[in-house]
């Protein structure tokens, strides 16, 4: 599994749309689709924003990855 499906399949445990994500983390959800797509690869930092509007440890979205 790669980032980008830990973080989509996160987003929808959760119920959330991209633009929910987008607003509990501050990532566009343009580039959280890129990422759940597998055409960009985040940074840390969106990382750790993306994992903390889902409620989660970034370990999480990485070790599932």
């Amino acid at each position: 599994m790669n980032i980008g499906k830990s973080i989509r399949d996160s987003r929808e445990e959760r119920g959330l749309t991209l633009r929910d994500l987008e607003a509990r983390s501050g990532v566009a959800f343009q580039t959280i689709s890129k990422y759940e797509r597998g055409v960009r690869v985040p940074s840390l930092g969106s990382i750790e924003r993306i994992a903390k509007g889902l409620g989660v440890k970034p370990e999480k979205l990485v070790a599932q990855a």
